[in-house]
């Protein structure tokens, strides 16, 4: 009998779903199986009988799709500073209709103690230096760290919520004017959103 092929990347991102709502400790083959639908013959197929090996995988997977929210694209030239912060937006927008979890990721594990919490703060940081250099590239003017910080945080909380909302947000119709009405009213959240996150930046803490 044919083993029926796994969605491998749907079960590691309800893995990280659980993850959630769930601290790592109290996870278990037997309810990772329970509430993915997925046999726990099939986890030990792809995973072995190392929980942890599956857990492992799960956050790498996780902390891949994390990177892709926060970290900037490669150097591309945009008219204005404003410009280029709705570009990158939107673009995390549309991340989140594939990883809805991704913020959540960030705020339950960003002060973890273990390996994801410092991988979660490397990125971070790793963002912050870059965004300043972006900053300096578009309006020739320092930036504050903490405001930086701070503007980020403001984005990653709006990621959030659009998360959290995705139903209401990204609602699956093949209807054409629903979806074109929640893109506009979506593009003037976004708008104030790059507004506020530019009064941050501009701001001196």
């Amino acid at each position: 009998m044919q083993r029926k092929k796994l969605d491998l990347d749907a079960l590691l991102a309800k893995i990280v779903e659980l993850m959630l709502r769930h601290p790592p400790s109290d996870l278990s083959f037997s309810m990772i199986s329970r509430l993915t639908k997925v046999p726990r013959s099939t986890l030990y197929y792809y995973f072995g009988s190392s929980l942890e090996k599956m857990i492992e995988e799960a956050v790498k997977f996780g902390m891949e799709s994390f990177v892709q929210l926060v970290t900037l694209d490669k150097e591309k030239n945009f008219e204005s500073w404003k410009s280029f912060q709705k570009t990158r937006l939107w673009s995390s927008v549309d991340l989140i209709k594939k990883y809805s979890w991704a913020p959540g990721l960030y705020f339950r594990y960003r002060n973890d103690p273990g390996p994801l919490g410092k991988r979660i703060r490397e990125t971070e940081n790793a963002y912050v230096h870059k965004m300043i250099t972006v900053w300096k590239h578009y309006t020739h003017q320092n930036v504050d760290p903490r405001s930086v910080r701070l503007a980020s945080y403001l984005k990653l909380g709006f990621l959030w919520g659009l998360g959290n909302d995705s139903t209401h947000w990204f609602p699956s119709t093949s209807e054409k004017s629903p979806e074109k009405s929640k893109e506009k009213d979506l593009d003037h959240v976004v708008d104030i959103m790059t507004d506020l996150i530019t009064e941050i930046m501009q701001s001196k803490l």
